[in-house]
């Protein structure tokens, strides 16, 4: 239907009085009589059409889409409809819904120690960080925990509680203290977080994955001296600067200028547990350790070769090995590792440490 066609329907009363106006306006002979000019009330005639409009505008439903017509009476008697497009007004309501109590989101950075993939040592304790954002609605208290969710322990404490109070929106960075395996290779450990009712919670858009410690374990080099040949030369005689049978326990340290324990100046190894099953030789200073072999090395040998290791394994020194090392006052000197106590962990050695470097 044309919007003609739907305004001839809509509006006939208006159609109509628009013709009796134009017939209002001729002069028409009439049967019988004399010339009688009709007379039109064009204000009562505006009046019936305006009724008329305002009566249709009003039956008609809010919610269509027709325009709504006004209508204007100028001179000559001419009614000029005239159409008003009415805009809908739409009201819709956003509702943000609430995060939730127990959630958690990576800090920046979320690993404040440690990054994924850091190399350490058999043994090796090291202190892990992490960073972490509380973008939940209640706060977490010091009743909230971190703990071993998967993985590996790497000799950690069961749970270890949150150092203060956590509003939300707020950071917090929780330590733990971790000892590296014993043996070489890839470790990883998840941890999550825990509420004050035991209830694990963690990071991710769900509140449920992990955060975890990744380390990479070196294996320790079981050869760190190699022998040289000693050239033909004049060769001095040595001294001998200390030499003796040495009993250590972990926590011992040891003067290898002077063949001293726990001189309190001077040291140049300490013996230490490190972890469980792991105990080592660890240079102080700027002695270094290394290697030698089964076979007992002479002055020129061990003044000849280069070692260069900052700390031995000891369960990887059997007994009838022999080191070459370089004290801290740069004398060269070695010793034979005669027994390991794997009772009390007493480390039997014989040392001697020549006079001339």
């Amino acid at each position: 239907m044309s919007k003609f066609d739907y305004s001839l329907r809509r509006f006939p009363l208006l159609f109509i009085l628009l013709g009796l106006f134009a017939l209002a306006g001729c002069s028409l002979p009439f049967l019988g009589g004399g010339d009688i000019t009709p007379t039109v009330n064009v204000t009562q005639a505006y009046q019936t059409v305006n009724a008329k409009l305002t009566q249709s505008v009003a039956q008609t439903p809010a919610s269509t889409s027709i325009p709504s017509p006004t209508s204007t009476i100028v001179s000559g008697g001419t009614a000029t409809v005239s159409f008003v497009t009415a805009t809908p007004t739409l009201t819709q309501s956003l509702e943000t819904p609430s995060p939730g109590c127990n959630m958690a989101a990576p800090g920046i950075p979320i690993d404040v120690t440690i990054p994924d993939g850091t190399q350490m040592t058999p043994g090796q304790p090291f202190t892990k960080t992490w960073r972490l954002q509380n973008v939940g609605d209640c706060t977490w208290t010091t009743d909230y925990s971190v703990s071993l969710f998967s993985g590996e322990s790497m000799s950690a404490p069961s749970s270890i509680s949150l150092p203060h109070a956590v509003t939300p929106g707020n950071t917090v960075d929780i330590s733990v203290d971790l000892v590296a395996p014993a043996s070489a290779g890839s470790f990883q450990g998840n941890w999550k977080l825990r509420n004050a009712s035991g209830v694990w919670f963690g990071i991710g858009p769900n509140g449920d994955s992990p955060f975890w410690v990744n380390i990479e374990v070196l294996a320790l080099p079981t050869e760190s001296v190699t022998p040289t040949p000693a050239t033909p030369s004049v060769t001095p005689t040595p001294g001998v600067q200390a030499s003796g049978v040495v009993n250590l326990i972990p926590g011992e340290r040891l003067d290898l200028d002077s063949g001293r324990i726990n001189s309190g100046s001077g040291d140049d190894v300490s013996y230490e547990n490190v972890a469980e099953g792991v105990h080592q030789l660890i240079a102080q200073g700027s002695t270094l350790l290394g290697v030698f072999g089964d076979s007992k090395p002479q002055f020129s040998d061990c003044q000849a070769a280069t070692p260069n290791a900052t700390f031995l394994n000891v369960e990887a020194l059997i007994p009838g090995t022999y080191l070459c090392y370089r004290t801290g006052l740069g004398l060269p000197g070695r010793a034979l590792i005669s027994n390991f106590d794997t009772l009390d962990a007493t480390l039997t050695m014989e040392i001697l440490t020549w006079s001339v470097p």
